[in-house]
């Protein structure tokens, strides 16, 4: 559904190799029909980060809205960024909720809106060294110098569905590091999910891995070389596969964004209920 007048926010997209960037850059085209979509890129997120508010700052529209390549957007966007705009000036920024596909919440990830006559502070409050979570550390800053951010309970879209395998594996093996108390809840939940979707055999796969094996050095990125798959392992064992992107991958591929989006909420609808 096209968005009826949200011409003051300047729509970002912060990639890095994620299958469905282009499927991203789509749905936001078609929500929003009269906007460029911007599409930013940059080793380590921080450069990302940067960049992105840099992009905001030079559109020098009142609100920035970065969506993670990761992330689908729903036609709920439009009710978010409505929500936002009514903050007080001094709010920095507003976030919404996800569907996480391995993660069986809604949760706040990948989205962010902006308020672009703050951004140079968000600029300054940037995390001179390296960080495992920049974002999140320049809001600490952010506010404790009086700008806090709003968290929605709006959803907004849905987050790490129909990602590379290598990706899967990556993600899910940073939970177990990260999340070893929910071992008990997603472990069945995963196995179960395995009959109807490859990527939560991968999921629970990397899942156990990472729990026999140490924890990497800490380091700004995480990608699929940090945790990789297990020799004898192999993707297509599994039933997944790993092209360049969602679109070869479907069973049925999608002739426009709408329909993949209309793919990926059939997956699994349960999330969203």
């Amino acid at each position: 559904m096209p968005s009826p007048s949200h011409s003051d926010v300047t729509l970002i997209v912060r990639e890095c190799g994620e299958r469905t960037a282009d499927a991203c850059v789509g749905l936001l085209e078609e929500m929003f029909p009269r906007q460029i979509v911007f599409r930013v890129s940059g080793q380590p997120f921080a450069a990302t980060l940067e960049k992105s508010l840099l992009q905001g700052l030079a559109e020098a529209r009142p609100w920035t809205l970065c969506i993670d390549a990761d992330v689908l957007v729903l036609p709920s966007l439009i009710d978010f960024i409505d929500e936002a705009k009514r903050l007080p000036d001094h709010y920095v920024e507003a976030q919404a909720l996800v569907a996480d596909k391995l993660l069986p919440a809604r949760r706040p990830a990948g989205n962010h809106l902006y308020r672009t006559a703050l951004i140079p502070k968000a600029l300054s409050c940037l995390p001179k060294g390296a960080s495992l979570r920049p974002e999140s550390s320049m809001m600490d800053y952010l506010g404790q110098a009086g700008h806090p951010y709003h968290q929605s309970g709006i959803l907004v879209g849905l987050h790490d569905f129909a990602q590379f395998p290598a990706d899967i594996y990556s993600k899910a093996a940073l939970h177990g590091h990260k999340h070893a108390y929910l071992e008990e809840l997603l472990l069945p939940l995963w196995q179960e999910w395995a009959q109807e979707d490859p990527d939560y055999r991968i999921a629970y796969d990397a899942f156990v891995a990472s729990r026999q094996s140490p924890h990497p050095q800490p380091s700004p990125e995480i990608h699929h070389t940090t945790f990789p798959l297990q020799p004898g392992r192999p993707f297509q064992n599994l039933g997944a596969c790993q092209q360049s992107t969602f679109s070869q991958c479907c069973v049925v591929p999608p002739t426009s964004a709408r329909k993949l989006l209309h793919c990926v909420i059939a997956l699994r609808t349960t999330l969203l209920d």
